[in-house]
Formats: structure tokens, sequence, C-alpha cells
């Protein structure tokens, strides 16, 4: 039986879902309890509630079964006719994957740990100057690793390029891993690896430059979507740059942050939320990280949602936006009360707007850190509570504890920050600080 298959079975016999033409419904809901679950029938990704302002669970059937994504090669044993069966298994139902846009790219080999006695099938890819990088497929958390590469082998400065590339896209995407790289090139992206977030692909890009001068065309710009964590970001950054001296243009893309589960670009394609609006909305979260000052990360902010005023953080800083509706609208010369639903209907990369926004808005600083709620506890028995917060600065970061008398007053707050971390300064009102604990 496929894991496809027994993923159905044990939906229905242990979720209750019942089949209704393509769909399977009325699963009971893990979260509140109500047989309010849906999936596909055939290929179950995802498992949804459809309560969705009460609940609005999103799970993959990856988490709920996980012992089914395990040991590929025991279940889909490669024969001669068929010596991918694992490796092809894997990508298709483990990662969602539509092999046959990459058949050829990739092969089934396998690895042996004399270390714990102990092998795995792998699915393994070529990569540049006779290489290759490999995934384990077998109960990968056995060993100390998850992925190899060829034995001596070198990635820095080269990438792997997707086989499935137009001839000369105009616009290409680089993020980490070869999977993100897949699913991303499965919505229409022309997608590169260079495997690892901290090797620039110096080589590839020479190479990719060469090609385009001998075309007498136009380079195209890069779109650097590696992990949104703080390697991932620094890397950006950096990147940007450094592919700048090459002749490269440059832009970013970042996967949505949760603080609960990191997603990648793989995991988002099978969440079904790599359509071409979540893709829009991932771009502005790369102008976002990209942005030079303060003031321009607030004007993207504005541009994007059109409130008039917010606090935002950006390089490990708090600060508060705040438009001038009056100032605004004399500049735009209409009257004040029809600003609101003009800006409502701006597009986000109307440039004059942007401009009109920067001149009658103010950016100022309200906190010299971030600050990130964890989770929240509380001793019904001393009646005393606390949000467990970290505080993140350009130094570093630290966990500690905040009470709700302290966060609903500055005069108390200030004094906190300092015991807890030299120099981090509050200097916010308290309407402020009233809008940022209601987040």
């Amino acid at each position: 039986m496929s894991v496809n298959d027994q993923v159905v079975s044990r939906l229905k016999s242990e979720y209750g879902f019942k089949q209704v033409g393509e769909w399977l419904r009325e699963g009971v809901c893990p979260d509140c309890s109500k047989k309010s679950l849906f999936t596909h029938a055939h290929s179950p990704r995802v498992v949804k509630c459809g309560r969705l302002n009460k609940c609005g669970l999103e799970i993959h059937v990856k988490e709920l079964f996980d012992d089914l994504f395990k040991d590929w090669s025991k279940t889909y044993v490669r024969t001669e006719t068929n010596p991918n069966a694992a490796a092809d298994a894997y990508l298709k139902e483990g990662r969602g994957l539509d092999i046959s846009k990459i058949k050829g790219s990739y092969t089934q080999e396998s690895f042996f740990d004399n270390k714990i006695n102990q092998g795995t099938a792998t699915v393994r890819f070529a990569l540049p100057n006779g290489g290759w990088w490999e995934r384990f497929i077998d109960q990968a958390d056995r060993f100390d690793k998850k992925a190899n590469f060829k034995y001596g082998y070198k990635i820095n400065g080269y990438w792997w390029y997707h086989p499935t590339n137009t001839l000369m896209p105009k616009e290409i995407w680089i993020c980490e891993g070869i999977f993100d790289a897949i699913a991303l090139a499965e919505h229409g992206l022309a997608t590169v690896s260079p495997l690892s977030c901290v090797n620039f692909p110096e080589n590839s890009l020479y190479e990719l430059k060469a090609k385009y001068d001998e075309k007498r065309q136009t380079l195209p710009t890069l779109v650097w979507a590696f992990d949104n964590d703080a390697a991932g970001q620094r890397y950006t950054k950096q990147f940007i740059e450094q592919a700048k001296k090459i002749g490269f243009e440059s832009a970013a893309a970042q996967p949505p942050y949760d603080k609960h589960k990191k997603l990648d670009w793989n995991d988002l394609h099978e969440l079904g939320q790599l359509t071409d609006e979540h893709l829009k909305k991932y771009r502005y979260f790369g102008d976002l990280l990209t942005a030079k000052s303060p003031t321009d990360a607030a004007v993207i902010r504005y541009m994007h949602r059109k409130i008039n005023q917010f606090y935002f953080e950006h390089g490990n800083r708090t600060y508060w936006f705040e438009l001038d509706t009056n100032k605004l609208s004399k500049l735009m010369d209409v009257p004040d009360h029809e600003v609101e639903d003009i800006m409502g209907n701006m597009p986000d990369e109307d440039e004059q707007m942007a401009k009109f926004v920067r001149q009658t808005s103010t950016t100022h600083e309200i906190l010299n850190a971030k600050l990130e709620a964890l989770y929240f506890q509380r001793n019904d028995v001393t009646d005393e509570s606390w949000y467990f917060t970290r505080v993140t600065t350009n130094k570093g970061d630290k966990q500690t504890t905040i009470t709700g008398d302290q966060l609903s007053s500055p005069s108390k707050l200030k004094p906190r920050l300092l015991s807890v971390f030299a120099g981090v300064l509050w200097t916010g009102t308290a309407m402020q600080l009233d809008i940022i604990a209601k987040h």
C-alpha cells in the first residue's frame, strides 16, 4: 500500500473522515473537537478546519502521521525497471513535487554510516564539476546529518540550476535548498540553489553574465530568497551588494515568519501558499528586509497596508510611523475626506505616491531594541502572571519576563528593560505602548 493510501485510510479511521466525491469531510478537528476538517480525498496534503474564524487549523498530513514518512525504501522497493522507486515516492509524496519536471536530474543511491553501522537510501542530485548532493530518506534522524556531499567536493562559488529554467530568464530566484528551488519552479519561476545561504555563487554568476553578454541581453534580476532566519537575512543583504559589483540588480523575497514553526518554500508549496498573491506578499517581506533606512521601511509598509499610524521593527529597533493626512491632501490637491479612499485603492508600486507619503509622514524610534512575546504564564494560586519575552538588540538577545503592570506603563517598562539589557531604553508614549501590547 502506498504512503498516500495509508494516509487516506488513517484519516478515515483516526479522525472520522467521510468521503464525499473528491473530498474527505467531517473529520474531527484536534484543536476545536468539531466535525469540521476537510481535505482532498485522493491526494491529501493539508488538512484544514472549516471553522475559519473560530479555529482555522491547517496542518500537513506529515505532522499527523510522521511515522508514514520515514522508511521510503521499505515501502517502495527498487527494481530493475524502476531503480528510483523510493526516490520518486519521496519527492512526490513526501515533498509534494512534480517529478516529471525533474526526471533525469536525480537518482536513487545509498549512504552507509560506519559509526552506527546503519544505512539509508538517498535522493542524489548532480552538481557542477562532477559533484553531487544527496538527501537521506530512511529514518534520517538516526544520523548526525540529513544530507551529504560527494567526498571532498565543495559547492563554493556554484549553484544547482533547475533543468526546466527558460533559456534566458528575466528573473532568477536564488534559494537555499534544492527542494525549495524545485517547489518555486512549479509556480512559474526560474530557480537555482547554492545549497547554503553562506555560499555566494560567484562563478555561476560570472558564467551567467557571459551568456547574457554574448546574446547582448539585459542581465536578469536576482531575487535572493533565503530562509527567514538570522543567517538567511544577513547573507541576503551581503550577497545583494556582492552581486551588484558583478553587474546584477537584485531584490529579495522572504517566507513568512512564524515563531512556532520555520516555514521554507517547499513547506509553503505543500500548504498551497505560493499563489501569485502569496509571492507578491513574500516580495514585500523581502523589500522590508532590504530597506536601507527606517523611513524606507515605513513607506514600504504604508504602501502595502494603508494604515495611517503603526509601530514596526527595523534593524533590531522599534519605530513609530505616522502619516499627516492633512498635509497629504494638500500635496495631492484633494479634499481631506477623499484621501483614505484614494490611498486605499492605490497600488503598492506607485512610486509617485510613495514620494508623497515620505514627504508628509514622520518616523521616529520608540525603543532601541525589538520585543517578541513568546508565551504567557499565570499562577492561579498567587494571582501572578508574566509575559515571557525576547529582547533583541544588535549586540544579541535575552529572554526575560515582563508583568502586565510593567507592560501597561512606560514609567514601569523603562526601568524593567534597563535592568534586563544595559542601554535598552523605551522612549515611546503610553498610547504607543498600548498598541504594541495589543499585538
